[in-house]
């Protein structure tokens, strides 16, 4: 099956310079013939860590298969106690959750701000117990989840806090509210886009260094001796020399999906069946609009008849997904996090879209909308 060409495209698959072109192909011609393709101790992915953990602002980075690897390395490099309460947002993707449900934790879910999309400061302050170990906040669509009330608590209390910066990928290693550890997803529709699965851990912390790594060896140490179980996790070296080719763009980029963000913002504002989500410090990882009426018309009518791709990040908070079935969660816990799934609308933004693309997405959700 092919993949479909929209006239607007969410991402920027296919959209490739013939320089970029040329670029990955010689990184990975170089490798075929150099040889450096063990995941460990490849001098591509050592660059890249490297480079990374400037571009961030931690002293230490391990980069990984993916954006879920780097979840489960960061759980699980925290060794929190068995079946304690790890405090998250129920509107963000399943490996989320996923991730502290399967290292032994209890994911517990605190609602969301409606303005934001974010983790809300208050219901997480309120949601910590004697049993809370760990809070994980998630960076939705690259826009900071600031929580100071929670983080000041956790630091009092000893709680570690995890961020899920999976679509955040701007320098928060020097900020105020700076976590213990921190994951990124490096694939094909983040900010960098990778064009293989990729993501890094990221902490100013040795030990957590050195357990993550053996966490994505299999739990090794040294050359067949295991301390703990583990997962075969690790970065490849292609998916690292093709990120070594896009690091150096990411601020570029970045930049360019703040313009077009803004040009949305200036366009769609005014529609009056359209909420507009408030950005905070954002890096824009996805545009997302709430539709106050007739959602799924509009979802195709953009697809179907305008060639705009669109999406919805996302239709069920995860309270509700059948996987999590067993925390004991019911509709209406989280009203904030289900109006956001009920209205939410992602809009394409990527770097390589022309302001004119921008201006007619935005001028095919006016015509719909007849305003």
């Amino acid at each position: 099956m092919g993949i479909q060409n929209y006239r607007v495209p969410l991402f920027s698959h296919g959209r490739l310079s013939d320089e970029q072109i040329e670029e990955h192909l010689s990184a990975i011609f170089d490798i075929l013939r150099n040889g450096d393709v063990m995941p460990f101790g490849s001098s591509y992915v050592t660059h890249f860590e490297d480079l990374l953990s400037r571009l961030l602002g931690f002293s230490h980075v391990v980069g990984v298969g993916s954006g879920t690897v780097a979840l489960a390395a960061a759980v699980e490099s925290l060794d929190l106690p068995p079946e304690s309460e790890v405090v998250t947002s129920p509107f963000t993707f399943q490996a989320t959750a996923a991730t502290i449900l399967q290292a032994g934790l209890r994911p517990v879910f605190a609602d969301i701000d409606i303005k934001t999309m974010q983790l809300s400061d208050l219901a997480a302050y309120d949601a910590i117990t004697p049993n809370t170990s760990a809070v994980l906040p998630v960076h939705l669509n690259g826009s900071l989840c600031h929580i100071p009330k929670t983080t000041s608590k956790c630091i009092q209390l000893g709680i570690k806090r995890i961020d899920d910066s999976a679509q955040r990928l701007v320098r928060d290693g020097t900020r105020a509210e700076k976590p213990d550890i921190s994951c990124y997803s490096l694939g094909p529709t983040k900010n960098i886009v990778g064009y293989a699965e990729a993501g890094a851990v990221a902490t100013d912390h040795s030990e957590l260094v050195t357990k993550a790594r053996c966490l994505i060896r299999n739990g090794s140490v040294g050359t067949f001796y295991h301390s703990r179980l583990g997962y075969n996790g690790a970065m490849d070296s292609i998916a690292a020399a093709m990120l070594l080719n896009n690091v150096k763009r990411v601020e570029h980029w970045n930049n360019r999906r703040e313009q077009i963000a803004n040009r949305y913002d200036s366009n769609l504002r005014g529609i009056s069946s359209v909420d507009l989500v408030s950005r905070v410090s954002s890096c824009n990882a996805k545009y997302s609009i709430y539709v106050k009426e007739r959602r799924d018309e509009l979802f195709d009518f953009l697809q179907s008849e305008c060639s705009i791709e669109v999406d919805i990040y996302y239709p069920i908070p995860l309270h509700l997904q059948p996987c999590f079935g067993a925390l004991g969660y019911a509709t209406g816990d989280f009203p904030n996090a289900e109006s956001a799934a009920s209205m939410v609308l992602s809009l394409p933004i990527n770097e390589s879209l022309t302001d004119r693309e921008v201006d007619y997405v935005s001028d095919m959700v006016h015509r719909f909308f007849n305003e």
